[in-house]
């Protein structure tokens, strides 16, 4: 299966690096291609005046950067969009959900059971969206979330694992390409360097689970992209 893993560049926040590092917030979404349909992996960060609103964050996104735009220059349609893959549902990582109106969104049911809920403590409910300030960004099309309960298949080529440790249930996606699987890592891998490294990202959940979860990595044989490193664009697209 000859599939093609693309990155999209949808903005950065550089006041705000990535937590442990100097690089900038850079979001990213990936679009899977040579299928039926295209399939999407994550949605990133809502628009600038919302970042600014619950994050008190300054977005940078210019015009080509605009999730519509970058699909639109990918040669992507939203509405062809069937798949919409959530690697987990912290804030920025499902917030252009609305952009596809004719797909379902895969996440995992742990997952979804512990955004409605967090734990007080800590900073989940600012990761989870949960402070008052509006509604999550996933739960308008909480109609069709498609729950799944670990490792799943998404279509021919495309799989679902489970990779718990900085979310209860994170996940990522093994892609079959031409030049051997790939796996988009979600926020397990927030960087190059945090794999090379085997760094757990500064934001966990479980550090335990995080150590099973580097190992089952390493056991899978994929080449890893992160999820917010801008290294991916240069290296992009795979396969």
């Amino acid at each position: 299966m000859g599939l093609t893993i693309t990155p999209l560049l949808v903005g950065a926040m550089p006041d705000e690096p990535i937590p442990g590092t100097c690089t900038d917030l850079t979001f990213l979404m990936y679009v899977i291609t040579g299928g039926p349909h295209p399939i999407v992996v994550d949605t990133a960060t809502y628009d600038a005046a919302t970042v600014l609103h619950r994050r008190h964050g300054v977005l940078v996104r210019p015009p080509s950067q605009e999730p519509a735009a970058a699909l639109a220059a990918a040669g992507v349609d939203p509405s062809d969009v069937r798949q919409v893959v959530l690697t987990h549902l912290h804030w920025d990582h499902c917030g252009n959900n609305g952009l596809f109106p004719n797909a379902e969104f895969v996440v995992q049911r742990e997952e979804l059971r512990y955004a409605v809920a967090p734990a007080e403590s800590g900073d989940d409910l600012l990761f989870y969206d949960l402070l008052g300030l509006g509604a999550p960004p996933w739960l308008a099309q909480i109609e069709r979330l498609a729950r799944v309960d670990g490792d799943a298949a998404i279509a021919a080529g495309v799989r679902a694992v489970l990779l718990p440790g900085h979310t209860p249930g994170s996940q990522g996606v093994v892609v079959d390409t031409a030049r051997g699987p790939a796996l988009i890592a979600g926020d397990t891998v927030p960087t190059y360097h945090h794999w090379r490294e085997r760094i757990p990202n500064a934001v966990y959940f479980d550090l335990a689970a995080y150590e099973r979860t580097f190992r089952r990595m390493e056991a899978l044989d994929c080449h890893v992209i992160p999820s917010h490193d801008p290294e991916v664009i240069a290296q992009g697209p795979f396969g």
